[in-house]
């Protein structure tokens, strides 16, 4: 870090370049496949990975929103310094998703397809009066845990050919809410630029004290599912224990004072890939 709080270069590349929000989207898969016991499948891993940097790298630098030059005008200018990364990252992104893409099957296809088009009218003025999903209130984190519970977990499961049983939709619930808990912390730092070109976001519409005990309450939620699992025994139950470690440290982290340091949503990301411990248990 420097000496005037911000990040360094390779701090820097680590939260711009899209390869960390790339590998969490794996982590999430695999850990489903631990707490489903189902086999990896790599083309659905590489689709996860790519799919996922391409997805927020253009909404980061190919439609770049006007709120980004007042909340990150360091991502911005680590862009311009990048030019010739980004684009190969999102060239490369693109051809492997397409590579793989034949290899996975059509109902995969089909849901990743709904992704892709949740992710357009996110980042697109595509919807009535030239809004955005992103500005529509809880609607964004919503919408933003939705995309990364039904990737997380309803991709994997399709791929494999098994049902979507009731387990299935409450490991869909329990990561939701956790990633809705995450969604709405990770705004607070982007308040002031979102509210100044017309964002509606919640924490535009509370104050933090608010806001975070909004994201606990989620993090109880996904909790509460988290102890039906384990009352169910559908899946192992030492591993949603290992699981649900993730869930006490996102807790923690979202209670403490640390919305003014320039690491704050990297660990909130972090924590979201805490599944690939649970795999690694298994």
């Amino acid at each position: 870090m420097k000496q005037d709080g911000s990040p360094s270069a390779w701090q820097a590349w680590l939260m711009y370049s899209g390869v960390m929000v790339g590998g969490i989207a794996v982590c999430v898969v695999l850990g489903t496949f631990a707490l489903l016991e189902l086999a990896p499948d790599i083309p659905l891993l590489i689709l996860a990975f790519a799919g996922t940097l391409l997805v927020y790298q253009a909404e980061r630098f190919v439609y770049r929103a006007a709120e980004d030059e007042i909340n990150q005008p360091k991502r911005i200018a680590w862009a311009k310094e990048n030019r010739v990364y980004v684009r190969g990252s999102l060239l490369a992104a693109l051809v492997g998703a397409l590579l793989v893409l034949p290899r996975l099957r059509p109902e995969v296809l089909v849901v990743g397809a709904g992704l892709a088009v949740l992710s357009t009218v996110y980042m697109l003025p595509v919807l009535p009066g030239k809004k955005r999903l992103k500005g529509a209130g809880y609607l964004k984190p919503g919408a933003i845990a939705l995309g990364w519970s039904v990737g997380g977990v309803v991709l994997p499961v399709l791929e494999v050919q098994q049902a979507l049983s009731l387990t299935v939709v409450l490991l869909g619930g329990y990561r939701f809410f956790l990633v809705f808990a995450n969604a709405l912390v990770s705004d607070w730092p982007d308040r002031k630029g979102d509210e100044a070109v017309g964002l509606v976001t919640p924490a535009g519409r509370n104050e933090e004290g608010v806001l975070r005990r909004f994201a606990l309450l989620a993090v109880l939620v996904s909790m509460g599912l988290g102890v039906i699992l384990l009352w169910k025994g559908t899946v192992p139950r030492m591993l949603l224990l290992v699981d649900g470690v993730g869930l006490v440290l996102l807790a923690t982290w979202i209670a403490g004072p640390w919305y003014k340091r320039w690491y704050f949503g990297l660990i909130l990301d972090v924590l979201v890939a805490w599944p690939v411990v649970t795999f690694l248990v298994h």
